[in-house]
């Protein structure tokens, strides 16, 4: 048998997969900017972190919202 191993994954990426996973078609734009769903365009980590906040999307790993 072999070991289990968890994929580490990067704060960003985690937070992409989880907003994904409420059904949100999310892409990045450049190099910190992302766009949800077409037409809310988020300018960097905070901003993503407060969609998903404000969405009640728990993220995993060290990606938060300072308020």
């Amino acid at each position: 048998k072999g070991a289990v191993t968890r994929e580490t994954l990067d704060p960003v990426e985690g937070a992409i997969r989880a907003i994904r996973r409420r059904g949100f078609s999310i892409v990045r734009d450049g190099d910190s900017a992302f766009v949800v769903d077409g037409r809310v365009r988020l300018s960097g980590p905070p901003e993503l972190a407060a969609f998903a906040a404000a969405r009640n999307i728990d993220l995993p790993g060290g990606l938060s919202v300072r308020l």
